[in-house]
């Protein structure tokens, strides 16, 4: 009986042995496998609802123009947060940063002459999302002078992931641009968090000229998206024509023989709500 009583004690140390055995086996397979995947699948999940929601945000803008209505404001939800596993695996931040055209970058400057005086216009300010991803790749996700443009920050390069309103047409030899400016204006402000903000956008002010000119006329553009927006204006000309007389070289981009240039300049006060 005594021999019974001592295999069975030690049936049972081994039985809870492998017991936790096991589960420390399936706990490390949940950590290693399941965790990643999932949050893997979450943060780019958010950075997609980051773009859609930055192109609303852009959508929002462009109908104000369109439509005249000044003064009136429209806002978007932005979700920061990619969403966690309790106890695994934390939501992820992003945050929110609203830089007026007063900070000085990034800035697009248009310049040209018309009727023998330098004309200089500039477009700046920006709203823009750093996504602090664990599992997917960092991007940058930014709003600038009506483009939405995506950031990849491992690989530090950018693409254009939706464009701005312009276009070119040729008469004769002759070129005519027609294109909108924007330029962010109000508070800065940053935040870092996983909740949702309300970003509000109103137009202040739309100035629409067209000038004629002849002539030359250059864009150039400051700061960390100048290269891709400059391109993306090379490309949409090419699109257009198959020789368009434009030239890129040294984030300066030249347009040839533009008799005329129809540009909308348009002030928007970005805010978050509290």
């Amino acid at each position: 009986m005594k021999v019974l009583y001592k295999e069975r004690g030690v049936a049972s140390v081994i039985g809870t042995l492998f017991a936790l055995l096991l589960a420390v086996t399936l706990l490390s397979l949940f950590m290693t496998q399941y965790v990643p995947t999932y949050m893997h699948s979450s943060e780019a999940q958010r950075d997609m609802n980051l773009l859609s929601q930055y192109s609303q945000i852009k959508t929002n803008i462009d109908l104000l123009i369109s439509t005249g209505q000044l003064n009136y404001t429209i806002y978007s939800v932005l979700t920061l947060g990619a969403s966690g596993i309790p106890f695994f695996g934390p939501s992820s931040p992003s945050s929110l940063r609203i830089t007026s055209v007063s900070s000085g970058s990034p800035l697009l400057y248009i310049n040209f002459t018309s009727q023998g005086i330098p004309v200089s216009i500039l477009s700046g300010g920006m709203i823009d999302s750093y996504a602090y991803n664990a599992y997917y790749v960092q991007e940058r996700i930014a709003y600038f002078d009506g483009f939405v443009i995506r950031e990849n920050v491992n690989q530090n390069s950018s693409s254009i992931y939706v464009g701005t309103e312009f276009t070119i047409a040729n008469v004769s030899g002759n070129y005519y641009i027609t294109l909108t400016v924007y330029n962010i204006i109000g508070s800065n402000y940053y935040y870092v968090g996983t909740d949702s903000k309300n970003v509000g956008v109103s137009v202040l002010a739309i100035v629409k000229n067209t000038y004629s000119t002849g002539k030359n006329v250059y864009f150039n553009a400051t700061g960390e998206f100048g290269n891709v927006i400059l391109n993306w204006y090379y490309n949409q000309a090419y699109s257009f024509f198959s020789d368009p007389n434009v030239s890129l070289k040294n984030n300066s981009l030249m347009f040839s023989n533009v008799a005329q240039i129809t540009l909308t300049d348009a002030y928007v006060y970005a805010q978050v709500s509290t």
